[in-house]
């Protein structure tokens, strides 16, 4: 799940983030919810930075 005000590092080609991960089948399911940190690796600084922003482009806003 993607929350309001993520919080990302952007450090040349890699992304770091915490994304809260649900065991649940659907969203009326409740299901555990934990937040794990997740570093993801690009090809190159361009591949991160266009990720980061569409990350931050599809977060909620309130």
């Amino acid at each position: 799940m993607i929350y309001k005000g993520i919080k990302m590092s952007v450090q040349k080609n890699t992304v770091a983030s915490i994304f809260h991960t649900s065991d649940a089948q659907s969203e009326s399911d409740g299901g555990n919810v934990v937040a794990r940190t997740y570093l993801l690796r690009l090809k190159n600084e361009e591949a991160a930075t266009n990720l980061s922003a569409v990350i931050k482009e599809n977060a909620p806003l309130d």
